[in-house]
């Protein structure tokens, strides 16, 4: 059975975070923002993170830690590439009683 563009397409979605959709032109829309303006605002290559997703899954992690072990604290901790938007995300959300500590 031979694979439709189409189908590709939608597979291809699967790598991009969640939520991740195409416009009426078929450009890419990470996060609610088409991926060329993000392209012209920081050129490319870029790394582009989804806040709402990176904290979806932070939190699925979290819940998931600590049902299995209630006594456990998640934080974040970064080696290689510590891009501040991101810590500040962490760090942001440390405040909030829902989300787990976070250290830098």
């Amino acid at each position: 059975m031979a694979t439709t563009q189409t189908q590709t397409g939608r597979e291809l979605l699967g790598l991009f975070p969640p939520g991740t959709t195409r416009d009426g032109s078929g450009g890419l829309v990470i996060g609610g923002v088409p991926a060329a303006e993000l392209a012209e605002s920081y050129g490319t290559p870029a790394l582009i993170l989804d806040e709402a997703s990176v904290r979806a899954r932070a939190r699925r992690y979290a819940d998931g830690l600590a049902a299995r072990w209630p006594n456990s604290r998640t934080v974040f901790a970064s080696k290689a590439f510590p891009a501040p938007p991101s810590s500040g995300c962490s760090r942001r959300r440390a405040s909030a009683s829902t989300w787990p500590a976070a250290a830098s």
